[in-house]
């Protein structure tokens, strides 16, 4: 857990406009903000397609670094993979993580009220949704989920976040 954090908070943008939370760091090791990755990583390539209009950095690190200028952010409701876990399972880890999570995020995001949130994924999506507008978080989605930009949902994905982001 501790790794995944350093690695995403050297990328923490000064004037934060909007965070991602998104699942899990993959199993497979392709963390989105190891700038050592290949920028032909899925969510990196679809971040990189819905954000700035199909910019194609050289290195994942110069995407990296625009991304963070640019006010963004992404985060993990749980800091352990849990992708190759049951559906049930991976929920209740999650669920039983809320309160590290929170924390987390509340340490993020100063001002609830100006900076946007986006929940990908549906399970992320029903499980923090509601908890999080509680939390007076400025929460985009409206139940509306957004998919893991994944072999057929790459396209949805990019639709989705533009319309939520009003790009």
């Amino acid at each position: 857990m501790k790794r995944y954090r350093e690695l995403r908070d050297r990328y923490l943008p000064k004037h934060l406009k909007c965070v991602f939370v998104l699942e899990s760091p993959p199993a497979s090791g392709g963390y989105f903000y190891n700038p050592k990755g290949n920028t032909g990583e899925v969510l990196f390539r679809a971040m990189m397609r819905c954000l700035f209009n199909g910019y194609r950095p050289k290195t994942k690190l110069e995407g990296l670094q625009r991304f963070k200028d640019s006010g963004y952010l992404v985060v993990d409701a749980i800091y352990r993979p849990v992708d190759k876990l049951l559906d049930k399972e991976a929920n209740n880890l999650i669920d039983k993580n809320f309160d590290l999570f929170l924390a987390d995020l509340k340490n993020i995001i100063k001002n609830r009220k100006k900076v946007n949130v986006i929940l990908i994924k549906k399970n992320i999506c029903e499980l923090l949704e509601s908890k999080l507008l509680q939390q007076q978080f400025k929460v985009l989605n409206n139940s509306e989920s957004i998919p893991f930009p994944m072999h057929y949902h790459y396209d949805n994905f990019v639709i989705r976040v533009r319309k939520l982001l009003g790009l």
